[in-house]
C-alpha cells in the first residue's frame, strides 16, 4: 500500500512514450481482396512473433463485417458500463473494527486517491477497459497511462489520460517469449514492456498457447470470417 501513494508522489511531466503516426493505420491496406497465401504469411509471421499484419487484418475483419463489430461492441459496452468499486485493499482492514487503525486509515487514502484519479472524465478508464478488451479479441493489447507530477494533491502524481495503443504496435522479439512494443514509426526499434513499467499495461489472452499466432478471440473466427466475405463468390465461380 505504501508502494501506491509513493507513485503518486513522483515528479514527472505528462511525456508521451508513443509517437502514433498515419502509418498505424497502413500495416495491411483496407477494401481489397486478399489471398489465401497472404493470410496464411500472416498468420505464419505471427507465430514467428510478428503479429503486427494479423491484428491489423483483425481489424479489417471487424471493420468489414457489422455482425461481428456489432457482437464485440456490445461486449465492450457490457463491460464499460459495469460497476467499479475501489476498496481498501488487503480486505481485512475493510471491517468496522478496523476502520480506526492506522494501516486500514492509509488502506482507505489509497482506495480514495485511486478512485478520484480513475474516475475523472479526462482520464478515460472505457477507453483503457475497451483496449484490454481488443487484446482479448486479438491476443494482445494494452493503453498507456498519461500522468503528470504535483497535480494529484500533496505533491502527488496525477492522472492525465488513458491512451489505447495500436495493437500492431506489440510484437514479440524474434524467436523469443519476450513481448515488445514499438514506440515510434520505425518498425526496426521495439522496446521489451518489461523495461516500460507501469506507463503501459496490457493483457495477453490465452497466455497457455504457446504461438502468439493462436490467441484471441478473432483468431478462432479466422475461417467463418472467410467463409461470410468469400464463400459465396468462391463458390460462384465453381459452379461457372
Amino acid at each position: 500500500t505504501d508502494r501506491v501513494l509513493e507513485f503518486g508522489r513522483r515528479s514527472k511531466g505528462a511525456a508521451r512514450l508513443l509517437t502514433l503516426g498515419i502509418k498505424d493505420t497502413q500495416v495491411v491496406a483496407s477494401g481489397r481482396p486478399f489471398t489465401p497465401e497472404q493470410l496464411l504469411r500472416y498468420v505464419r509471421d505471427a507465430e514467428e512473433g510478428d503479429t503486427r499484419y494479423l491484428h491489423a487484418f483483425f481489424d479489417e475483419m471487424r471493420a468489414t463485417d457489422a455482425h461481428l463489430d456489432g457482437e464485440l461492441s456490445k461486449a465492450e459496452d457490457y463491460l464499460t458500463g459495469a460497476r467499479i468499486d475501489v476498496l481498501p485493499y488487503p480486505p481485512r482492514l475493510r471491517g468496522p473494527s478496523q476502520k480506526s487503525k492506522r494501516e486500514a486509515k492509509r488502506a482507505t487514502e489509497i482506495a480514495a486517491f485511486v478512485e478520484e484519479n480513475l474516475f475523472a472524465p479526462n482520464v478515460r478508464l472505457d477507453r483503457a477497459i475497451c483496449a484490454l478488451a481488443d487484446g482479448y479479441w486479438k491476443g494482445v493489447g494494452g493503453f498507456e497511462v498519461i500522468s503528470e507530477g504535483g497535480g494529484g494533491g500533496n505533491g502527488r502524481e496525477r492522472l492525465v489520460e488513458f491512451v489505447q495503443i495500436p495493437s500492431q504496435r506489440f510484437r514479440y522479439l524474434p524467436r523469443t517469449t519476450t513481448l515488445a512494443l514499438q514506440l515510434t514509426e520505425d518498425d526496426q526499434k521495439l522496446t521489451p514492456v518489461d523495461q516500460l513499467g507501469a506507463k503501459v499495461v496490457y493483457l495477453i489472452a490465452d497466455p497457455e498457447v504457446p504461438s502468439p499466432g493462436r490467441r484471441g478471440l478473432l483468431r478462432r473466427c479466422l475461417g467463418l470470417w472467410l467463409i461470410r466475405k468469400y464463400g459465396a463468390q468462391q463458390w460462384s465461380r465453381f459452379v461457372e
